[in-house]
């Protein structure tokens, strides 16, 4: 009977689906079935990881599905494409799959768009009406077959394996969607700037042909020249320029100037133009190791979670308290609901393990400010920015942190890190941030 649950995804995306999506889309129709036969076993694949690491989760899943076979017309998904997508379909879709894979989803979007061949924003309107189908079939086998929650589990735990092994290699989400990450080393924390937050691999060097043995005794000079030059600055009173690479920690997301804002639109991320939020790609996943033996696992290594971690963890950087611009530092998957202060679930997370961060470092003390966009009333925004700001602060309180450690301001349009005149620069606007005002 579980077998019937993908089969029936599956068939709701068979026959002429890939030729008429192709057409409405502008992509190649082999495009579009390479897309499809990546996307089903993510989705599938997502939703048993995500089950098996928050059991809770699966109620989400249940009521989805019932709502979806239930209220919905899955006989032909290919309308739902050309349709609007501020649709409660679209929407419900577009959040769903934001709360299944939350900051990851924009590199998965990006990979598989390389893998098919077809645009970015078509890969995630085919993921939204994927996700229809996949919920589709488990509404239909809650709704249909007499399944229940107990039988929907077993599918989705009975056929992990075989999900994340009917994704294409060449993608690399089997780590990810299994929850085996690997450990990247970040390079050390050294300037504290807003860029410098971006870690890099170190590339391997190419061994060049030839003898080079002549070049090490030189180069070995020039490094241990270099080391007495910088020792003799250190020593000889360039505190200032000593720190602005060690201590500042400037995090340019603050700082109001049309020089790093423009710095700051640059950020790596795409609009989801169903919810309206700014998906930052976080990079690289990895475990931040918080020193009360506490583990966050799956974040990205430019995550809000891990330059607060490098911060706190690291001995040079020193708070900044004559300029109070320095030192913010962005959310990048703190959501509210349009027009309120209420979280998302997927915020709730985050916040969850900034808390965990700020119990490891018991003696640090942090601000959390507010900002909007430009729309609408001034004053409003103020206000609007304020209880957002309030209300991370609250749910940071609410997860065990001491109120007199927080403090929370709104700032409403001011400080924008990226233009207004675009959706994409007022999504990024739209923002928590948060500064360590005491170690």
């Amino acid at each position: 009977m579980n077998s019937n649950i993908l089969n029936y995804a599956k068939e709701l995306l068979s026959g002429n689906f890939a030729d008429q999506v192709a057409g409405k889309l502008g992509e190649n129709a082999d495009g579009v079935k390479s897309a499809i036969s990546a996307i089903i076993p993510t989705i599938f694949g997502g939703i048993a990881q995500k089950v098996a690491n928050e059991p809770s989760f699966l109620s989400t899943v249940i009521s989805e599905a019932k709502n979806i076979f239930t209220n919905h017309s899955l006989s032909d998904l290919s309308g739902f494409i050309s349709g609007d997508s501020k649709t409660p379909e679209a929407t419900q879709a577009g959040s769903f799959i934001y709360d299944l894979f939350g900051g990851k989803l924009h590199g998965i979007l990006e990979k598989i768009a390389s893998f098919a061949g077809i645009k970015l924003e078509n890969v995630r309107k085919l993921f939204d009406t994927a996700q229809l189908a996949a919920l589709g079939s488990i509404g239909k086998h809650l709704t249909d077959e007499g399944g229940n929650e107990s039988s929907v589990a077993a599918f989705l735990s009975d056929n992990k394996g075989a999900f994340l092994s009917a994704i294409p290699a060449s993608l690399g989400f089997g780590n990810l969607l299994s929850g085996v990450h690997e450990v990247k080393q970040a390079a050390p924390h050294t300037a504290a700037t807003h860029s410098d937050a971006h870690y890099h691999n170190v590339q391997p060097q190419d061994k060049a042909k030839g003898d080079n043995r002549f070049f090490v005794p030189l180069i070995l000079t020039i490094i241990i020249l270099g080391l007495i030059i910088w020792l003799f600055r250190g020593c000889w009173g360039n505190e200032k320029e000593h720190d602005s690479v060690m201590g500042s920690h400037e995090d340019t997301t603050a700082v109001v100037s049309t020089e790093n804002n423009t710095a700051s639109a640059s950020a790596a991320g795409t609009l989801d133009t169903v919810t309206g939020n700014y998906i930052y790609n976080t990079g690289d996943l990895t475990t931040i190791s918080l020193p009360n033996g506490t583990k966050i696992e799956g974040v990205g290594v430019n995550s809000t979670e891990n330059k607060l971690f490098q911060f706190l963890n690291d001995a040079n950087a020193t708070v900044d308290t004559v300029d109070k611009t320095k030192g913010w530092i962005s959310f990048d998957r703190l959501y509210f609901k349009t027009s309120s202060s209420d979280l998302t679930d997927e915020s709730k997370k985050q916040l969850e393990n900034i808390s965990l961060i700020l119990k490891a470092f018991p003696n640090a003390t942090v601000k959390l400010g507010g900002y909007t966009d430009n729309s609408g009333n001034p004053d409003s925004n103020l206000k609007l920015s304020t209880s957002r700001a309030s209300a991370a602060q609250a749910a940071l309180i609410a997860d065990g942190i001491e109120a007199g450690r927080l403090a929370a301001e709104g700032y409403g349009e001011q400080h924008p890190i990226a233009t207004n005149e675009t959706a994409e620069g007022k999504a990024q606007n739209r923002r928590i941030d948060v500064r360590v005002t005491k170690k």
